[in-house]
């Protein structure tokens, strides 16, 4: 690993982290914030043809902001109450380092279509360019933005899969991070560490998808609940509020097909909070609303034609109903519906962790409700809480079953 990529790269970052904190962005939302800045540029310039030329002026970009944003600082220094170190700030750095030794001496499973994402990252690495219908790497349907990530921070560092890891890694870090932006008063002990307890929760349940390979199951969730964390925090700053819809939305779109239902999510709570902070004027804010959410899918729509117009071959999850009728030739419905009822009986099968995930939170949030209301006498919307993440993840369980039955996964896939 190159100490001075190293050095490069998180240079680079604290320069687009430290323009938007001059913007108003707070200290938890501009890690991943900044990171989803640098994705679309380097996106942009991947589906213009210039990726490595794209790394660069994005990595030369970010050190030129660095130091200007720095000397502008020297000029202003100003105590911040905000910028003060709570406890959850040095247990999100230990639990970071942990996790960056053990991914800096891990391997890269394989237990996933090939395709996702590791050799769509050498690719890119080493061919400098987006795949082509060339017959050298099939990659048809799969947007690339975690991968531009990645590419950009192992062609600093140094290539190894370890690398391609801590990359990752490091955008799922950022996401948890940004969930702390939410506390109102963060030198209350009790929030906060309700919120550590949540995060550590999603680390012992996420048996199937871990952090040593380079599947996006994770990164969705983690940047949808980061996405909410900023709608909820900018609910009073109407333009920030359509700048972190637009970006967070847009990223989610360009990590895999699947993360339009995140996407749909996200612009219902969008919409949500800005009638409720803004119901003196509706439809403005509403339409305002709706062209935000229109504006975050032209990047979606974008690669959509790029595949349209660059693959031959229709491809195993591509959003298209002809792309559904041909891979549905020569299936029975009594196939179809076998796999459908393994995958449901795998949801709610209480010996997998998940479906345990699923009651120890409701257990949890019933319990804490009764004690607050009863015992300490106070209100709380904890039961709508439950509520919401109920419908949810029923929701995702949903979208996923018919999503695997329409992409013909293996037996295997339902297990994972």
């Amino acid at each position: 690993m190159s100490i001075i990529g190293v050095c490069l790269f998180f240079i680079s970052l604290f320069g687009y982290k430290n323009l938007l904190e001059r913007l108003g962005v707070p200290r938890y939302l501009s890690w991943i914030s900044g990171m989803i800045v640098q994705t679309l540029l380097l996106y942009i310039m991947v589906m213009s043809g210039a990726l490595i030329v794209g790394i660069k002026v994005v990595t030369i970009l970010g050190c030129s902001l660095f130091i200007t944003c720095s000397f502008a600082k020297l000029k202003n220094i100003k105590a911040n109450k905000d910028e003060k170190l709570h406890f959850y700030d040095i247990w999100m750095f230990v639990i970071g380092v942990l996790f960056l030794n053990v991914l800096s001496k891990s391997s890269l499973i394989h237990y996933d279509n090939y395709s996702n994402w590791a050799t769509i990252i050498k690719f890119m690495l080493f061919q400098g360019h987006l795949p082509t219908n060339d017959m050298l790497i099939t990659f048809t349907s799969y947007p690339p933005a975690a991968g531009l990530f990645v590419t950009q921070f192992v062609y600093l560092v140094g290539f190894s899969n370890s690398t391609m890891l801590i990359g990752q890694f490091l955008l799922i870090w950022a996401s948890l991070y940004a969930i702390f932006s939410v506390l109102r008063d963060k030198t209350r002990g009790l929030n906060s560490g309700i919120l550590c307890f949540a995060i550590s929760l999603t680390s012992i349940f996420n048996i199937s998808i871990r952090t040593n390979n380079l599947l996006v199951d994770y990164l969705l969730p983690v940047i949808t609940a980061a996405a909410f964390a900023g709608i909820y925090v900018y609910r009073k700053r109407v333009a920030l509020q359509m700048l972190h819809v637009i970006l967070f939305c847009s990223m989610l779109l360009l990590i895999k097909n699947s993360g339009i239902f995140f996407v749909i999510l996200i612009s219902l709570f969008y919409i949500y909070w800005l009638l409720k902070e803004h119901g003196e004027n509706k439809v403005k804010y509403f339409c305002a609303g709706v062209l935000s959410i229109f504006i975050s899918f032209i990047p979606f729509v974008w690669w959509q034609y790029h595949v349209r117009v660059t693959f031959n071959s229709v491809a195993n999850h591509a959003i298209s109903t002809s792309a559904y009728k041909q891979q549905l030739i020569g299936e029975s419905k009594s196939y179809l519906y076998q796999v459908f009822s393994k995958i449901v009986n795998h949801f709610f099968n209480v010996t997998t962790m998940s479906t345990q995930g699923f009651i120890l939170i409701n257990t949890f949030l019933i319990i804490s409700w009764v004690i607050i209301r009863f015992g300490v006498k106070k209100p709380n919307n904890l039961l709508k809480v439950l509520f919401c993440l109920d419908f949810i993840f029923i929701a995702y369980c949903q979208r996923r079953c018919e999503n695997v039955v329409f992409c013909r996964l293996k037996n295997a896939v339902f297990y994972r």
